[in-house]
């Protein structure tokens, strides 16, 4: 169980890396899916949800896989999940979109 919730937080670092560098912004929506699906069997994640916000409207909102692997249960856009230590990440993310604008350094 702690391997598969460190691969879980793992993902969701990564993915908050890629959506700060504004990575996954560039792909097209219809490869989002595709991109998510793929990722979620490569990282041995059971589920997550996304939003993609582009200039203050959200372009993309989706639940993937499953939020518990007993039942099945779809992740959808309203699933809870419990973010633990991931904040740090998120400050991470800020802080380094920041640099990147010249905001700080």
């Amino acid at each position: 169980m702690f391997l598969r919730i460190k691969h879980a937080l793992s993902f969701l670092v990564l993915l908050t890396f890629l959506v700060a560098l504004n990575l996954i912004a560039e792909l097209p929506i219809k490869n989002i899916d595709q991109t998510i699906e793929k990722a979620l069997k490569e990282w041995n994640v059971s589920g997550l949800a996304i939003a993609i916000v582009k200039d203050g409207q959200v372009v993309h909102l989706r639940g993937y896989g499953t939020k518990n692997v007993e039942d099945n249960t779809p992740v959808d856009e309203y699933t809870i999940f419990g973010i633990g230590s991931t904040s740090k990440a998120f400050g991470a993310a800020t802080i380094g979109v920041l640099v990147h604008e010249g905001e700080l350094n």
